[in-house]
């Protein structure tokens, strides 16, 4: 049967990208030749299988959920759907006959959301770095600061607000320096009913060294994130992907590939010429700018003194915490913080808008 939420379980992890990304929708499900059904595969299940090292060209085959729920078509009651959706924690679930082949999907975010929403706003803090100077984006930072260089008549801060307002954080914190005073009066003037918190930094403290001004309270998790970069994800799935490993330091990292346009001579141990590689493509895994921290990371932040995102990473390993990575797709990362990746960025955000 032709549906958008079920696929074969010869597919590729590219194609199921491409349907996550083309309808929106966060899991499917999973059918063989004779369509009948096999199992569910959510973007978790995918990024989990990249992290351990399959390739976008494979097919989905060992990574898809066989333990699943599902009903039958002759003994289900439709006004059940709701409450299978909220019990187990999931959104979708396919219905089949007594063969096994589909006949009906759910597909329900609406219910999902509503519910990890309210454990987001309870369980999370937010924290926007807006202390750095914007010197790459000069000379039109001497007037404006770069988090509030416009795109399509919107600052890039706009959107970053936005979409932690949307998943009903309260909690949220800006750390801008001392000559920020033009950000603090755009920020109050937005009449936005969520209380803005300002951290100010007397002095130069580095990407996360601000961090240690603020006191969180009974918040046990903080999301991260910079100022000059919009990072398009499901809030609530990176939260409970944190969550479920439970790691201490969770990072956003983005796919970058990279083609080498020359030939590239390697050799062999004793520095003698062993083949030639044409072209070679390199991928690797990039840190976008967004993170959750577990707040008992926090305290290897030391006090007023400069620190950059970097050296904590080291640090939280060096004292064996645990780390996670979180990839999402590089056309999810909107990066605003140099001229070219500006005007990139702002015309993919202008065409999303308008």
């Amino acid at each position: 049967m032709k549906n958008k939420f079920v696929i074969k379980n010869d597919t590729t992890i590219t194609n199921v990208l491409k349907i996550f990304n083309k309808y929106a929708i966060h899991s499917l499900v999973v059918v063989d030749n004779q369509d009948k059904l096999i199992g569910t595969l959510t973007e978790g299940d995918v990024r989990r299988s990249l992290l351990k090292g399959r390739k976008l060209n494979e097919r989905i085959n060992g990574i898809y959920n066989t333990n699943h729920k599902f009903l039958y078509s002759n003994t289900f009651k439709v006004n059940s759907i709701k409450k299978i959706f909220i019990k187990y924690d999931i959104n979708i679930i396919p219905v089949v006959d007594q063969f096994k082949k589909i006949k009906k999907v759910y597909y329900n975010k609406k219910i999902n959301l509503k519910k990890k929403i309210s454990y987001l706003k309870k369980n999370l803090a937010a924290v926007i770095m807006v202390g750095g100077q914007g010197k790459r984006l000069k000379p039109f930072t001497n007037i404006l600061p770069k988090s509030l260089i416009p795109i399509g008549g919107k600052p890039i801060i706009g959107f970053i607000l936005d979409k932690l307002l949307k998943y009903k954080i309260k909690k949220v914190y800006f750390t801008i320096n001392a000559s920020s005073q033009i950000l603090k009066t755009f920020l109050n003037e937005q009449k936005i009913k969520t209380k803005l918190n300002f951290i100010v930094e007397k002095k130069k403290l580095g990407t996360i060294g601000g961090i240690s001004k603020i006191r969180f309270g009974n918040i046990k998790n903080v999301l991260v994130t910079n100022c000059d970069t919009f990072i398009n994800i499901n809030l609530d799935e990176f939260y409970k992907f944190h969550n479920n490993f439970n790691n201490d330091l969770t990072l956003v990292v983005s796919k970058y590939n990279f083609k080498i346009p020359y030939g590239i001579c390697k050799l062999s141990k004793s520095k003698e010429f062993e083949k030639l590689l044409e072209k070679p493509n390199f991928s690797f895994l990039i840190n976008s700018g967004m993170y959750i921290l577990n707040k008992k990371i926090i305290k290897l932040i030391p006090k007023n003194t400069e620190m950059n995102i970097n050296d904590l990473i080291i640090k939280v390993k060096d004292n064996n915490y645990k780390i996670g990575l979180y990839p999402i797709k590089k056309s999810s990362v909107f990066d605003t913080g140099e001229w070219d990746k500006f005007f990139q960025s702002s015309n993919k955000l202008i065409k999303k808008i308008y």
